[in-house]
């Protein structure tokens, strides 16, 4: 019996390092240091892909009397610009819907809709949002 007692409490009070990671990640100035961590680490890794390229034009256009390389670096240049756009706008897109989703949620439920109610419209939310 105290055997198993051992793995029962283990399992209600989660370790010490567990504890102090969700506290460090429950901060918002956390999430506020990762995102500008995570947009400045894309900012400067475009700007040395961009140096890159354009090092790489004025190599070809040296070399090259052709208009291939200016149009290669220009499909090049906004193929990764726009992909780092789409991704900058998603990190923002999702936090503002799921703020926007529980917020109605949260009024459904304080205007007195029953729990499966809820379900059955938020269901309805999502599918609205994300366009299902």
């Amino acid at each position: 019996m105290a055997q198993e007692d051992k793995p029962t409490s283990s399992l209600m009070h989660p370790s010490s390092s567990y504890t102090f990671l969700l506290n460090i990640m429950s901060k918002r100035r956390t999430w506020a240091c990762l995102f500008f961590f995570v947009y400045g680490t894309l900012l400067a890794s475009s700007w040395n892909f961009l140096q890159s390229t354009l090092s790489w034009y004025n190599l070809q256009v040296q070399s090259s009397t052709s208009a291939w390389p200016a149009l290669y670096a220009s499909v090049l240049l906004g193929t990764v610009f726009g992909l780092l756009s789409m991704v900058a706008t998603l990190m923002v897109m999702v936090p503002a819907v799921l703020v926007m989703w529980i917020t109605v949620v949260v009024l459904l439920a304080f205007f007195g809709k029953p729990r499966r109610t809820l379900v059955v419209e938020g269901r309805k939310i999502t599918g609205e949002i994300f366009g299902k």
